[in-house]
């Protein structure tokens, strides 16, 4: 009998010293503020309304990736040489709350918008954790001077697919 119990008595031990080894994930961080910008290029050139109205609960990141940007400065000057830099690798990204509208001022250009959804914020590396839902609006989004979208997340005015992870442009 005083095996037994001395066996169980480590397996217990054993047990205990193995789940103080496991990490486990705190519940989420601080949600950023509604429209709050993480990551933006300047609009030195003239900008492009873009209106994000969301429904339901939970938040949703969204991320603008260029196809390529328009200038507006001298062909060759330094500000156009800079502007073509920016282009090559210059991403939107902004936070919406559930509920809400944002108006966001973009850059001219063609882009490209993809978005995660979830309830649980966790930042930027992982977005919403485990559950995050990753989305692509269809085909490319021309903001020209004085061009404005609006767009209803999810189940809006324009056709959205899922994606995996990986797809995600978050850099």
């Amino acid at each position: 009998m005083k095996k037994v119990l001395l066996s169980i008595s480590l397996c217990i031990a054993l047990i205990r010293s193995l789940t103080s080894c496991i990490y486990v994930k705190e519940a989420g961080v601080p949600e950023p503020g509604n429209g709050y910008v993480f990551k933006g290029i300047t609009a030195e050139y003239g900008s492009s309304t873009l209106t994000i109205t969301t429904v339901g609960t939970g938040g949703h990141y969204f991320i603008l990736d260029p196809v390529s940007l328009y200038c507006s400065a001298p062909v060759g000057s330094y500000e156009q040489i800079r502007f073509k830099h920016l282009a090559g690798g210059s991403i939107i990204k902004f936070y919406a709350h559930g509920e809400s509208t944002v108006e966001i001022q973009i850059p001219l250009g063609e882009y490209e918008i993809y978005y995660a959804t979830g309830e649980t914020w966790y930042g930027e590396e992982e977005a919403f954790g485990k559950d995050t839902i990753y989305s692509k609006c269809e085909g490319t989004f021309d903001f020209s001077n004085n061009s404005q979208y609006t767009l209803h997340i999810p189940d809006g005015n324009f056709f959205v697919y899922k994606i995996e992870a990986n797809e995600f442009p978050n850099w």
